[in-house]
């Protein structure tokens, strides 16, 4: 899965303080199971934000 590879790669990494899940896509069934498998299972320390289309994110563009 791609989501381990890239928590497994940039977890150690002293800039990453939270991770962002979604990028300027819907909010989907599919983003927020695997918002709390990162929660649950591969990192339960840093947040998961999920900037999705529509959200208070897009007024900063």
């Amino acid at each position: 899965m791609r989501v381990q590879a890239t928590i497994r790669r940039d977890k150690n990494h002293a800039s990453v303080l939270i991770w962002s899940l979604g990028n300027e896509n819907p909010l989907t069934d599919i983003c927020k199971q695997l918002g709390e498998y990162v929660k649950h299972e591969l990192d339960s320390i840093r947040p998961v934000c999920y900037p999705q289309v529509g959200s208070y994110f897009r007024k900063f563009n």
